[in-house]
Formats: C-alpha cells, sequence, structure tokens
C-alpha cells in the first residue's frame, strides 16, 4: 500500500485498495495508537468496482446467490461495518475517511458527527469548484439519508459513521468516530444505478435507485477540468485544515 501523499497524520492513497485493505486501513485509524489519548486522522483513496453493503444484508434469504451473481457480473459484493444502504464503489469514486475523537461527556452527537465529515467536503467543493453543495435527502437515491452530499436537488456522495468507545490516556472515557463519505468523481452512472437495482432484485428486495438522482462530480464541471489526483489531494488538505481548525477551537 503505498502513500502518495502524506500530510501529518492525513494521507492520500494513490493505488486502489482492496476493500479488505480499505477496511484495515480504516480500522487502524479508528483504534489509534496503544495509550494515545486522542484518535484523529483521515484518508482519501479508492477501490475497484464492487457493491458495499452493510452485514444486516446477510439477513436477506437470497442475499448469497445474488452476491456470486453479481460477482460474476464484475460487480463484488462486500459487508462493511458502518450501516446505511448498498453503495456502489468503482476506481472513479473518491472514499474519504475522517477519524476524530472527543469525551463522552462532550455531547457528540450522530448529527455533529455528521457534519464535522461534510463539512470540509463542503468546504472543498466551493473554494475549488464554486459548487454550492449541501446537505439533504434526496428520494430515489442511492443510500439515502440526511447527510447526503448534494447540489441541486441531485446527490454526489453518501455518508456512513461508525462510533467506538476508548478511555484516554487519562482514563477519561471518549469516543472515536470513523465517519465516511463516497463522492461520485467520475462514475458511469447508469451502469453503477443498473448494477445497483439488479442486486436488489436478486435479493428480492422491493426497492428501486432512480438514475437522475445522482451524478458524478465531473458532470458538474467544464469538459476537462476534472482531475482526479487534484481532487484527492484537495479533500485530503480539507480534512486537515478542519482538523487544525478544531484543534484551534478546543485550545481557545
Amino acid at each position: 500500500m503505498k502513500m502518495a501523499k502524506k500530510q501529518g497524520s492525513f494521507s492520500v492513497i494513490d493505488a486502489a485498495l482492496s476493500f479488505d485493505q480499505a477496511a484495515a486501513a480504516e480500522l487502524a485509524l479508528l483504534d489509534g495508537e496503544a495509550g494515545a489519548a486522542m484518535r484523529l486522522g483521515g484518508l482519501v483513496w479508492t477501490m475497484p468496482q464492487g457493491l458495499v453493503v452493510p452485514k444486516s444484508f446477510q439477513n436477506y434469504m437470497r442475499f448469497q446467490a445474488a452476491a456470486e451473481e453479481m460477482a460474476g457480473l464484475g460487480w463484488p459484493v462486500h459487508l462493511r461495518q458502518t450501516g446505511g444502504d448498498l453503495t456502489p464503489q468503482g476506481p472513479g469514486v473518491i472514499n474519504i475517511s475522517y477519524v476524530f475523537s472527543q469525551p463522552v461527556e462532550s455531547g457528540l452527537s450522530i448529527t455533529g458527527a455528521y457534519e464535522r465529515l461534510c463539512r470540509p467536503i463542503l468546504r472543498y467543493l466551493d473554494q475549488a469548484y464554486g459548487i454550492r453543495a449541501y446537505c439533504s435527502e434526496v428520494s430515489g437515491a442511492f443510500c439515502d439519508g440526511k447527510f447526503n452530499v448534494v447540489v441541486d436537488g441531485i446527490k454526489i456522495a453518501g455518508t456512513a459513521q461508525k462510533w467506538r468507545p476508548y478511555r484516554g490516556s487519562d482514563g477519561q472515557p471518549m469516543i472515536a468516530v470513523l465517519a465516511h463519505a463516497a463522492l461520485m468523481g467520475d462514475v458511469a452512472v447508469p451502469a453503477m444505478i443498473s448494477a445497483c437495482n439488479r442486486f436488489y432484485q436478486l435479493c428480492d428486495v422491493d426497492r428501486l435507485i432512480t438514475e437522475d438522482r445522482q451524478t458524478a462530480l465531473s458532470k458538474l464541471l467544464p469538459a476537462g477540468a476534472y482531475d482526479k489526483a487534484e481532487v484527492m489531494a484537495g479533500l485530503c488538505a480539507a480534512l486537515e485544515e478542519d482538523a487544525l481548525c478544531e484543534a484551534g477551537a478546543g485550545a481557545s
């Protein structure tokens, strides 16, 4: 696993990770160093084509057969630790993993954790491209939720999170959060949505994703303006800047 750009504890991983490699890298951030008081870091990464679903999908009677058929179609199915719903992946999807921690007594909420994840993403899109994104539900989008990243009513990123309690170096009860966003950077939306709907059909799940409810960042930019490496580096820098701002606010 080659780190292309290193920014403190924030890194862009240039080569696509397997799903297992990505899960291990996120888990290492979430677990932190033994005895460390705070857990803080970020990864920006991609993975090969596939479908990622929460472990609860195993409860569907036809899940195994559906997963085997999708793998044969070039869409292997992976089980993730976070909740949510079916999410398509591929080399054109930019994954943003942000880990941070706070004392339990701080009263951190699920909403607050999502806001902290989305804040640097929204700021980056605005500052880099003048795109005024916001968070909202989008009916008919994949893995819909209140904290989709949305532009003019169309989803460009989905989000999820996982919490882990631990004790800081002084024994203080802490919460570490792994917050994750999957940004549609430069993808063939029709093929992705077709794969998602086929999987639902095979699982006998009465759910349908509508193609025109999501788009890719590349489609919002002038022709030739999208640069994957530039976007990944910019998002990584935005995470690091957000962490520095949070640290400054906590110290004041």
